[in-house]
Formats: structure tokens, C-alpha cells, sequence
């Protein structure tokens, strides 16, 4: 499935505001009989799938019941974060798997896709020069079942 990057506006390390292109996905979350819509930025450098707060409580969970988890970004200090098991859904594809919600991401508006829970269920096609994205199922090796 092929998806279109979003043209987002960001700070650069000064502080001023530019625009700058991003593989910015629609994505579907749910647990039982909750779910519901976002997007989702597909981050290659990020260890995990990571969404705010608001997410866990949208989708009726309750935050610090997830296994609680630490992680240092670049150039920012350690935050803290929940794991808990849900679908994802990206278009016609599904997948069960564990993701982290945390408190100290809630100012970001979309949930940043990494390695556990989006990579490792995905095949990732980038077109920068063409603004493109495409994602495939990734099927599991016998090794990995």
C-alpha cells in the first residue's frame, strides 16, 4: 500500500519554523471492542512504536498496567513509557503487537512508528524524491513463528 508523505511543519535546531516533508501514515489502533483513528510517523531510528497518553486512554487502557519501560532519544533525556498489546492496522493489514504510551510524548499529535511493533511486522519502501512511502505485510520466517 502506497501512501503520499505530508508536508508538516517543524523547528529546526534555531527554533524557526519550516516545512519539511514526512512519511506521515493513516494508521487504525484497537483493543476489543475500542479503536480508533490517527497517524502515525514512520521513524527507522526509533527502537519502538510510541504514542501518547491520550491514545492508552481512547483506547480504555490504563497506562501504568502496561510493563513499564525507559528510553534515552537523541538529544532528548530518558522518558519513561508503558508497554501494552493492541492491533494495528495499516490499511488492508493487521498485525497483534506491543507498543508504548507515554505521559512525556502527549504534546505530539501522532504516534511515532519504530522498530518493535511496526518494522518488525513491515516491509518499508521510502521515495524521498518522489514523496512516497510504501508498506507491505512482512511475512515471518519459520525461525520466527
Amino acid at each position: 500500500m502506497r501512501f503520499s508523505y505530508q508536508k508538516l511543519l517543524v523547528k529546526d535546531s534555531r527554533d524557526k519554523i519550516h516545512e519539511a516533508w514526512r512519511p506521515l501514515i493513516p494508521i487504525h489502533l484497537s483493543i476489543g471492542k475500542k479503536s480508533l483513528l490517527s497517524y502515525g510517523l514512520i521513524d527507522s531510528g526509533a527502537d519502538v512504536c510510541l504514542f501518547g497518553s491520550a491514545f492508552c486512554e481512547k483506547l480504555g487502557l490504563e497506562l501504568v498496567r502496561g510493563k513499564k519501560q525507559n528510553l534515552q532519544g537523541v538529544g532528548q533525556g530518558r522518558i519513561t513509557f508503558y508497554l501494552h498489546s493492541i492491533t494495528l492496522r495499516i490499511g488492508p493489514f493487521s498485525v497483534e503487537t506491543e507498543v508504548g504510551f507515554s505521559k512525556e510524548i502527549s504534546h505530539i499529535p501522532f504516534a511515532i512508528l519504530g522498530q518493535k511493533g511496526f518494522f518488525e511486522n513491515f516491509l518499508v519502501a521510502f521515495n524521498y524524491p518522489k514523496r512516497w512511502v510504501e508498506i507491505f505485510k512482512a511475512k515471518k520466517s519459520k525461525s520466527q513463528r
